[in-house]
């Protein structure tokens, strides 16, 4: 997990996206099938819903999840 840098950054601000973070992974088949809709992401007890996926230089080694904090009511 790291925080988005950079132009990710300023994207995320102007959407008010302030929670936005990304998760690097190792690519394997299971991880292919990923998608936005069907899929979130619970580390260290928090949701994050996957708001982009990028295979990183379409080299099948790496993926990079862009996900959002799910704001949850109280």
């Amino acid at each position: 997990m790291n925080n988005l840098s950079g132009k990710e950054y300023w994207e995320a601000a102007q959407l008010n996206a302030e929670k936005e973070v990304f998760f690097l992974i190792r690519y394997c088949s299971e991880a292919a099938a990923i998608d936005t809709e069907h899929f979130r992401i619970l580390f260290r007890e928090q949701v994050y819903n996957i708001t982009f996926i990028d295979n990183v230089k379409y080299q099948n080694k790496t993926l990079k999840l862009r996900a959002a904090l799910e704001k949850r009511g109280g």
